[in-house]
Order: structure tokens, then sequence, then C-alpha cells
């Protein structure tokens, strides 16, 4: 179970923020057993933040093309 605590990972500046809770069984415990387990099973609790950037990616570029002004997201910036 994860619940959205706050924000938006696109349109926020401080992202989007969650909370989870996750309950694990594990099916065969021959291998758990010999490295140290003392549990099959178990309960995790989470808190997870993400953050979406479009232009701050990094794609293949042509050599020619290699320079600053040639990334989209740039050149938007400098007209409006």
């Amino acid at each position: 179970m994860k619940v959205r605590l706050t924000g938006d990972a696109l349109y926020r500046t401080w992202g989007q923020w969650s909370a989870g809770v996750q309950h694990k069984r594990q099916q065969d415990f021959t291998v758990l057993e010999a490295i140290g387990a003392r549990d099959d099973s178990g309960m995790d609790v989470y808190f997870a933040g993400s953050k979406l950037f479009f232009c701050h990616c990094a794609w293949p570029q042509p050599a020619a093309k290699r320079h600053r002004a040639w990334n989209p997201c740039q050149q938007r910036r400098r007209i409006g």
C-alpha cells in the first residue's frame, strides 16, 4: 500500500513525496536460512520522493550538434 503525501512529480519544485507499507513472505526459506535469516516474512515501511525533469536528460547527439544551443529546452528559454 502506497499513499501520496504531497506534491507532484512534474509540476512542483519539491517533487512528489509518498509513504508506504509492504508485507513480504518467502515461499522457499532454504536459502535465506542458510545465510542467517531468522524469519520467512516481514513488513517494510518506506518513505519515497521523486522528481521528474524533462530538460535535464542526456540523449546521444550528432557531433555537429553538441553545443548548448541545440538543446530544444534551452532554445525555448531564450525565446520566451
